[in-house]
């Protein structure tokens, strides 16, 4: 049967056994599979190892996707290997866990994307990944199991009356977008409370096939005296009257509902 890999397949640029920055003569350092957490967990370590002067980058490969990671002080630029189009994308630090937990959701076999270190490679990293795993796992330990871990903290008054709840649903429900182009990012809000994320992919002149990313529920609430919509994971979407602000992007309604947006087909 096939299913996502649970680990992930790990090198680094710029960064020595003991985790911190080389400007030169590191090299591409194969450093085994590990799964997300551990990922996100490693990322953080080498950011308070390194402060201002970072400069590394991680290569991520599973679930028949890469993923390349420049690691900087101030955040992560993420660019797709294979995607011309998907290059040095902004990230903040906030933001890595959805977003890479989003883009790993393959449907290929665990194998597919293997490559396993050969014994020379296992012993030359093993003594630089032990400093790094207990470090990772003291992360994790202090860290994953908090209201502060790796998804956003929001504070926000919830709407008691289901009525209102409904009302809203039904005002901001709709398909919108950022600029309508290869590689756009889409947002469906659904009347029932769900919504769908997804790329924006040519399918032929003029006509582009959306690729559902993630998808999960969200719900109207208030945001320091404000409207907000609110995610599973807690990510906030700022409504407006035909437009969402998202992340600081704006997406444009472009229809109600699906049938309304002849030059969309999707791909659930």
């Amino acid at each position: 049967m096939n299913r996502p890999s649970s680990k992930l397949f790990l090198w680094t640029e710029r960064l020595g056994e003991d985790g911190y920055f080389r400007q030169t003569g590191t090299g591409r350092l194969e450093r085994g599979a590990f799964s997300l957490p551990e990922i996100l967990s490693l990322m953080e370590r080498v950011r308070e190892l390194n402060g201002p002067e970072l400069d590394a980058i991680l290569f991520l490969k599973g679930s028949g996707r890469s993923l390349e990671i420049k690691v900087r002080a101030e955040g992560l630029e993420i660019s797709d290997p294979e995607d011309p189009n998907y290059q040095n994308i902004p990230l903040r630090f906030g933001e890595a866990a959805e977003f890479m937990r989003s883009r790993f959701l393959g449907t290929e076999d665990d194998q597919a994307v293997v490559h396993h270190p050969s014994s020379g490679t296992r012993m030359a990293i093993f003594a630089g990944l032990t400093l790094l795993f207990m470090a990772a796992l003291f992360f994790l330990v202090n860290h994953l199991g908090k209201e502060s871990g790796f998804l956003p903290v929001v504070k926000v008054q919830e709407l008691e009356d289901p009525k209102e709840v409904d009302r809203l649903l039904h005002r901001f429900h709709g398909v919108y977008s950022t600029p309508i182009s290869d590689g756009a990012m889409l947002i469906e809000l659904q009347e029932d409370g769900y919504f769908v994320y997804a790329d924006l992919h040519t399918l032929g002149q003029g006509v582009f096939r959306a690729e559902s990313v993630t998808t999960g529920t969200y719900r109207p609430v208030y945001e320091s005296g404000q409207l907000a919509l609110l995610t599973d994971s807690r990510f906030l979407i700022h409504p407006g009257d035909e437009a969402l602000n998202f992340q600081g992007r704006v997406y444009v309604r472009l229809g109600k509902a699906r049938n309304e947006i002849p030059y969309l087909v999707f791909h659930d």
